[in-house]
Parts: structure tokens; C-alpha cells; sequence
């Protein structure tokens, strides 16, 4: 595959109309037609057989680019909630006095603080090589950005009550522009079984490669790596952070080896499995991005409200732990199959 430069006014080069959309209508979309158009050799970008690490490379920024989006408007939401939720009263008291208006603020400001994070970590390895293979990194930075920067923006909505569905005020624009986000640069789904289908990819020309016997101390060496336990901060709250996320990675690779033995090749057709494992990454993720961020901006001396953050993300990790171990969970999903043949039946 190859990436050329194409010029709009070329033979055979015909650009529609603009299509419109439910947001972002700002942003002209228009289908672009070729036929029959010559590109010269001087067009190629990179060499013969780039265009694939070329278009890889470009998803990688813009993936990028979409967490460091969500976290701002997390951020914004989050100041429209405070001065919503501070000046409307209900039931004689301001809302902000309830525990259900306060669990939609404190959830907006971990999840915007894990953003920031997540998404300062991903630019800092491309800042370091600007060609480094972070497709799982960014991978991560979009799902968790964009799918949790739309929970908050349907938070702040609710929190503004009736007044927030007025087009006067920007929450429903805001949903409406933001919307397109979680199918931008690979739909939320694909993410959510993307990064563990890349290792399955990765090591499965070891595990084919080798016998029975190779094949079981390969995965058994595999499944017991775990680097995360060996870091320690030196703070209890981080510490325990650092701790939960090793065990993340733990019940990430056991997964990982769990898949290869059940699976084999057709793992790619066990997409809740795949979500799990998602999971468990993105979990270890946020909190090593945060632990990460911490310490370089602080000299072991943490703020009071930072550690708050952390200790509420740490607690959400745990949950994701918990969920993943659920034997219930595998009850659903064989719940879930059976429903699904019922209605593909009709």
C-alpha cells in the first residue's frame, strides 16, 4: 500500500456536495470520486509500501488529538455543573447539597483528571519518536476520552434541568457536535477489543511455532510477567494505585493466556472476552498515566485533591476487577446469546 499526494483539480478528481450531518456542521463533508486519475512517482509519500504505516501514524495523532479534546470539555463541563449545581435550588437547598448531583461532578473530575493524564503520557512517548508504535496507547486515549467525555456532557445537561435543552445554552450543541467522537478514528466497539487482539496478533506466531509442551511454558512465562509489581511510590495511596494495577495486569494476562488455550484463532470471534481484557487494561492504563504525571510534577510531596482523584480512580479499577471476575458476567453473555437467536429468528 502507498500514500500519494493528490491534487483536487485533477482529471478524474470530482468532490460532491456537502452532506449534512447532526453536528459539526462547520466541518464540510463531502464524498470525494476517482476515476481513471494518474499520480506521478514524485506524489509518493515515504517509499513503496509506507501508506499503511502512514495512515497508522496519522490515526495515532488523531486519536491523540480526541483525548485532549475530551479532557478539556470534561473540564468545562465540569465548571458548568459547579455554577449550575450552585445556583439552583431545590427543595429550599442549592442541588449541589445532593449526593446524586455530587456523584456526576466527582465522577467528571476523576475521569477529566485520568484524561489529561492518559493523554499527556500517550504524546510524551510521541514526543520522544514521533513514529513510535503507540496504537495500543492511543488506542486507550480515545475510548476512555471520548466515551467518557460524553457521559459528562449528559451529566452536565441533566444537571442544567429543563433549561439545559434550550438551544440557547450550549449543552445541546455540545452533544450534538461531540457525538461524532466515539465512531471518529475507529468506533468505540473496535476499541474495545482492539488492544488485546493486537498482542493476540503479536504473540501468536510464538505460540504457533512451538509444540505442546513449548507452547504451555511459553504462555505460563507469558501469563506471569507482571514488571507493575516491583514499582512503588513510597506514598500509601499511590502505592496501593501502583498495587491494583499490577493486579490488573495480572488478570489481564491470565486472560491473555486463557485465550490462546481456549480460543486459538477463532479468539477474534469471542469479542466479550476481548472487552474484559479491554478493560483490565484501560484500568492498569489510567492509573499508571496518573501515577506517572504525579510524580514527575511533584517532588513526593502529592496535594491533598490530587490524591482524591487517585484514590477514586483506584476504587473504579478495582470495580472493573470485580466485574471482570464476575461469574455472573459470563452468565449474562450466555443470556445475552440466547436472546439474540431469538430475535435473529424473526
Amino acid at each position: 500500500m502507498g500514500a500519494f499526494i493528490v491534487e483536487r483539480d485533477w482529471d478524474g478528481v470530482s468532490v460532491g456536495t456537502d452532506m449534512p450531518k447532526m453536528g459539526l456542521k462547520v466541518s464540510s463533508t463531502t464524498p470525494v470520486r476517482f476515476k481513471d486519475v494518474k499520480v506521478p512517482k514524485a506524489n509518493l509519500i515515504g517509499e513503496e509500501g509506507d501508506g499503511f504505516k502512514i495512515a497508522m501514524n496519522i490515526l495515532n495523532y488523531g486519536r491523540l488529538a480526541l483525548g485532549a479534546v475530551s479532557a478539556g470539555l470534561m473540564n468545562q463541563s465540569l465548571r458548568d455543573m459547579e455554577k449550575r449545581a450552585a445556583s439552583r435550588t431545590q427543595f429550599g437547598v442549592p442541588i449541589h447539597d445532593f449526593e446524586l448531583i455530587q456523584e456526576k461532578m466527582v465522577r467528571t473530575a476523576a475521569h477529566a483528571f485520568a484524561s489529561r493524564n492518559i493523554t499527556f503520557f500517550t504524546a510524551n512517548l510521541l514526543e520522544r519518536d514521533s513514529l513510535a508504535n503507540v496504537a495500543i496507547e492511543s488506542s486507550h486515549t480515545k475510548l476512555y476520552g471520548t466515551d467518557r467525555c460524553w457521559d459528562a456532557l449528559y451529566d452536565a445537561l441533566q444537571i442544567a434541568g429543563g433549561a439545559g435543552y434550550l438551544r440557547t445554552l450550549p449543552y445541546e450543541k455540545r452533544m450534538r457536535d461531540f457525538r461524532v467522537t466515539t465512531i471518529f478514528e475507529g468506533t468505540s466497539e473496535i476499541h474495545s477489543i482492539y488492544p488485546p487482539l493486537t498482542l493476540y496478533r503479536q504473540y501468536g506466531s510464538e505460540v504457533t511455532k512451538r509444540g505442546p509442551v513449548g507452547k504451555l511454558l511459553f504462555l505460563l512465562r507469558l501469563s506471569r510477567s507482571n514488571p507493575l509489581k516491583r514499582l512503588r511510590a513510597g506514598h500509601p495511596k499511590v502505592d496501593r494505585a501502583l498495587e491494583v494495577a499490577a493486579r490488573s495486569e495480572s488478570m489481564f494476562r491470565g486472560l491473555l493466556r486463557d485465550g490462546f488455550m481456549r480460543y486459538g484463532k477463532k479468539i477474534v470471534e469471542r469479542e466479550f472476552h476481548l472487552r474484559r481484557m479491554t478493560r483490565l487494561s484501560l484500568s492498569l492504563f489510567w492509573l499508571v498515566a496518573s501515577v506517572a504525571s504525579m510524580r514527575s510534577r511533584y517532588d513526593g510531596h502529592y496535594p491533598e485533591d490530587e490524591l482524591a482523584l487517585l484514590e477514586y480512580l483506584t476504587e473504579e479499577a478495582v470495580a472493573v476487577q470485580r466485574k471482570v471476575s464476575d461469574e455472573q458476567q459470563s452468565r449474562l453473555e450466555r443470556a445475552h446469546r440466547r436472546v439474540f437467536a431469538s430475535i435473529s429468528r424473526h
